[in-house]
């Protein structure tokens, strides 16, 4: 589990060298230098150097990290999952205006009707 404090300077442990390794990977896949991502997320340079490397990726930054960045809290401080998790047609459907959602829940369905009897035509 990922605590507040940290080893004596020179240790690091496996979970934080992972945790670097995964901050590296966000950056690069921002496609952005140690610099700029530092920028975006207000810290220095050297900090973002520090992390990758295994140290001072405390809590705080790691939520400093996913508040900037969008990315999943889950898979910056565990591992699991992915950066950017895709989401469903639920949730899209889920940011529609209520009239458009309830008139697209409608064409769905419509859709499955006609594709059913489709399936049903060929199987006879």
């Amino acid at each position: 589990m990922l605590t507040r404090k940290t080893k004596k300077r020179g240790e690091t442990t496996p979970e934080q060298l992972q945790i670097g390794a995964r901050i590296r990977e966000l950056r690069e896949i921002l496609d952005l230098t140690q610099d700029q991502f530092a920028e975006k997320i207000g810290v220095s340079r050297g900090a973002v150097g520090n992390w990758e490397i295994g140290w001072g990726a405390k809590l705080e930054n790691l939520q400093r990290i996913v508040m900037e960045t969008d990315c999943s809290f889950d898979w910056l401080a565990t591992g699991k999952g992915v950066p950017y998790p895709a989401h469903g047609i639920d949730y899209a459907i889920s940011q529609l205006p209520p009239e458009d959602r309830d008139d697209l829940i409608l064409d769905i369905k419509a859709m499955v009707k006609r594709r059913q009897e489709k399936y049903k035509a060929k199987s006879s």
